[in-house]
């Protein structure tokens, strides 16, 4: 057999080097870093997704749908995401199956209103009035109707800690007729903007990338932002923790690395975290 001339053995190596990689990113298109969890700090890591793909177009990262922090912890732990976006640390027992989490970011925990109210300002020392029901109306006359969340999740621990009183007003709350209950933070987003004199408590970052018809209310003439949680000014915060496990993949921890780098910071603080 004669030997291939040096044109074509180029051709050839070019075809198969082609091919290769077309199979490479046809296997990362079906098999992409997923990451689920928090709905509070979902819109920024999609945002972030977004900048890390744009510099590693053959790594996808798929973001799922809110399932809150134990489903994201849940689907980690069952393989079926590589990441998990949760806020709060590990236990000592998910530390001990094989989780590890780091903190990444913190943005403010906030109330929010329809764009329609006039209100701009709340006093945390009004807060156990109104989650009891003894205060029904904003400073207009309005009637305020509140929008809960479970008080089994995290925003029950923050709003507890606003005020000593809260911790009662919240039980109160959740036995009181007619109230409505947002299970993720978009949920609570769409019930706010639809119901007249609506309240409801979320976070910056969720408020500012989900593009919602409602407004952020300042807290004793605070206005929660990145600058007052870092100067210690504004004391309520949601953490963000992202959690990998046994399933993360090398491009999972690449992503995780670019959440951490000043490219991620930049999104990061754009979608209203202060990072540490």
């Amino acid at each position: 057999m004669k030997p291939l001339p040096a044109l074509t053995l180029c051709l050839t190596q070019a075809m198969v080097l082609s091919a290769g990689l077309a199979l490479a990113a046809a296997s990362a298109a079906a098999n992409p870093v997923t990451v689920a969890g928090s709905g509070s700090s979902l819109g920024a890591i999609r945002q972030l997704a977004e900048a890390f793909s744009t510099r590693n177009p053959h790594i996808p990262i798929k973001v799922l749908p809110s399932a809150g922090g134990r489903g994201g912890l849940r689907a980690l732990q069952a393989g079926a995401a590589q990441i998990a976006v949760m806020a709060r640390d590990l236990t000592d027992a998910e530390t001990r199956a094989g989780v590890k989490a780091v903190e990444v970011a913190r943005t403010p925990f906030v109330f929010v209103t329809p764009i329609s109210n006039p209100a701009l300002n709340l006093s945390h020392r009004s807060l156990p009035d109104i989650f009891s029901g003894k205060q029904t109306n904003w400073p207009d006359g309005s009637r305020l109707r509140l929008v809960l969340r479970p008080t089994s999740q995290s925003d029950a621990r923050i709003l507890a800690d606003m005020n000593p009183a809260m911790r009662d007003a919240l039980q109160l709350a959740d036995k009181r007729r007619g109230m409505v209950t947002a299970f993720t933070d978009q949920e609570l987003a769409e019930a706010v903007e639809a119901t007249p004199g609506g309240l409801g408590a979320t976070t910056l970052s969720s408020l500012l990338t989900e593009g919602r018809a409602i407004k952020l209310l300042s807290i004793d003439g605070i206005q929660p932002d990145p600058k007052s949680l870092a100067s210690g000014h504004y004391r309520w915060y949601k953490p963000v923790y992202l959690a990998t496990g046994s399933a993360t993949s090398t491009d999972a921890l690449s992503f995780m690395a670019f959440v951490r780098s000043p490219a991620g910071r930049q999104v990061l603080e754009a979608t209203g975290h202060w990072v540490p």
